[in-house]
């Protein structure tokens, strides 16, 4: 046997027939072996590349003395796979052959993959001469693709796992991988979506839509981010799916498709116009009941109105003088008249907002001016309950806030007239005021009363939720708050209570000030 440096044109050795043309240096490090072992049981080692150590940690020497056999290096689970291999292609006549991947076994018992390619060499009869070859050492490799199997099949039990349809499709939007959650939701196989597009799938406008979008997408290669798209199943039914993707790109940095995730959010789209149209129905529930208390409330004013101009007449007779019963009688009713009055214009009022035909005119108003009006209606009250009044508005702060003028003092009024109700004897109704940087006036209305617990603020604002008052009873319906709280919306402010069980509340309101 000759020993002669050769190479082909990949680089390996070239086995030629009875030689083998290898330079040993070139393997003295390297992952190849060479190898020649003869016919007989076991296959006696004739030759080796010195590297044998560098692989398996058995010397040259060792194999070519007859103490190593080959096919006692080969994992005993593959040897007898790799016997009959030998044995068939040496019985059909084929002079070289290459082995399915198997494992070595090293002096110290680790395991290695190797890719044998064995060439048959037979004398002038035809009869075996012996074997020859080299093994590439391909434990990387193989492990490589064992990590990428163990990934397949983590990413197929995801994907098989989920109740969404994972997908891929090329820049085009063919289907190129379609997970089988995809006939759960669309009663398709995968293999009957792959090579066709979503937009198969849709009816005629949805798709035109979906495809126009899809494209914009892909022209600036950006992610699909919770694309909504109605679908049709086999049997027709309109399914709705959530569409996320990523783009996906090729060596070069081209677009190559995208991939990604369908959710079936039909229930969720039901429910959501089932919502809307609930709304809808409450929405013109509630504008015909605001509606209906308007016309009512006026309906009812006029005929009131009658009586209390009538019953002011009365009053006011000199020539037929009446009895102090009499006037006592008609001023029972003049008063029930004049509270049933408030009672409906605040009825009026809140309808009025509810149907949105309450207009305001907000211009700049002298704040101060309006809380001393205010003051002084309710300190009629104040006095017949022994409370006194404590104003520490701050005396620098803005003059002129941005507000409707009546509506303000409605507001001011309802604090206040709170205050003086829900307080104790001898209690105090304290007033404060305080400017933000940003030019926002705070005015706070304080009562030393039993306070609310947090049960009663969370019914404060609530139409027609009048909470009582321990030990007496309260004039009026529980609206005056909920009418406060919308006309300070419409003037662009704020309203709010901050409380302390037993110690009262402080009821502050917010409003911009008029600009300079």
């Amino acid at each position: 046997m000759t020993k002669k440096a050769v190479e082909g044109s990949s680089g390996e050795p070239v086995l030629q027939q009875d030689r083998i043309c290898v330079d040993l240096s070139t393997f003295s490090q390297g992952p190849v072996m060479v190898f020649r072992w003869g016919n007989e049981q076991h296959w006696p080692v004739e030759f080796v590349t010195p590297n044998v150590a560098l692989v398996l940690g058995y010397t040259e020497a060792e194999f070519c003395a007859g103490h190593i056999r080959y096919d006692a290096i080969i994992h005993p689970d593959d040897r007898q796979r790799v016997a009959d291999e030998v044995a068939h292609f040496s019985a059909v006549g084929a002079t070289q052959f290459r082995h399915e991947d198997y494992r070595m076994v090293a002096r110290d018992g680790t395991q290695c993959w190797v890719e044998d390619h064995t060439q048959i060499v037979r004398d002038a009869a035809g009869r075996i001469s012996h074997y020859q070859g080299y093994v590439l050492d391909v434990s990387v490799r193989k492990k490589a693709e064992q990590t990428l199997r163990e990934s397949e099949l983590r990413f197929r039990g995801i994907a098989e796992s989920m109740s969404d349809w994972i997908w891929e499709v090329d820049a085009q939007g063919v289907y190129t991988y379609c997970s089988g959650r995809v006939e759960d939701i669309l009663g398709y196989r995968p293999e009957e979506i792959i090579g066709r597009t979503p937009f198969d799938f849709m009816p005629a406008d949805e798709a035109e839509k979906i495809a126009n979008a899809f494209a914009e997408i892909v022209a600036g290669q950006a992610p699909i981010k919770d694309l909504e798209n109605w679908n049709l199943t086999r049997e027709g039914h309109r399914v709705c799916l959530l569409t996320n993707g990523v783009p996906l790109f090729d060596e070069a940095g081209n677009l190559a498709g995208y991939r990604g995730v369908d959710s079936d959010i039909t229930a969720r789209k039901i429910a959501e116009e089932q919502l809307i149209q609930a709304k809808l129905v409450a929405e013109s529930a509630s504008q015909a009941k605001s509606e209906f208390l308007s016309r009512m409330s006026h309906e009812l004013r006029t005929p009131l109105n009658a009586i209390l101009g009538f019953t002011e007449l009365m009053m006011e007779l000199d020539d037929d003088p009446l009895t102090d019963e009499q006037r006592e009688s008609l001023g029972i009713i003049q008063g029930a008249g004049q509270h049933l009055l408030s009672l409906i214009n605040e009825v009026l009022d809140l309808a009025r907002i509810d149907a949105g035909k309450l207009q305001l005119s907000c211009k700049d108003v002298a704040w101060r001016k309006v809380l001393a009006q205010s003051v002084e209606f309710i300190l009629p009250s104040l006095q017949k309950q022994g409370l006194s009044l404590v104003d520490e508005t701050s005396p620098q702060g803005p003059l002129l806030v941005r507000a409707d003028e009546l509506r303000l003092r409605q507001v001011l009024l309802n604090l206040l007239s709170n205050a003086v109700k829900y307080n104790r004897p001898q209690g105090r109704v304290i007033l404060r005021s305080v400017l933000s940087a940003t030019g926002v006036l705070r005015i706070e209305v304080t009562d030393t009363g039993e306070g609310l617990t947090e049960a009663q603020l969370a019914e404060l604002f609530q139409p027609f939720n009048r909470l009582p008052k321990e030990g007496g009873a309260i004039d009026g319906v529980g609206i005056g708050l909920v009418i406060s709280q919308r006309l300070m919306e419409l003037m662009g402010g704020v309203i709010g209570v901050q409380c302390t069980p037993g110690e009262g509340c402080t009821f502050w309101l917010e409003l911009p000030t008029a600009a300079d």
